[in-house]
């Protein structure tokens, strides 16, 4: 049974990472699934802590320290 989860996370995938998208067509549908989900997931994390980021909000960013 196809979810509205499983279509969004489809979707980023195949909007962000087209060759991913691809290469993930020959795993089980299950996997697909689960993949899609995980994918989706951290890309998602990742744009929220770019706009963190970006906005310049202090203390933000991790110093470098060398």
């Amino acid at each position: 049974m196809v979810t509205f989860e499983s279509l969004v996370c489809g979707n980023i995938v195949r909007r962000h990472a087209r060759t991913f998208a691809l290469a993930s067509a020959f795993l089980p549908l299950t996997k697909r699934r689960a993949t899609y989900a995980l994918y989706a997931f951290c890309r998602l994390a990742d744009d929220a802590v770019d706009r963190v980021f970006d906005a310049g909000v202090t203390g933000a960013r991790p110093s470098a320290r060398r």
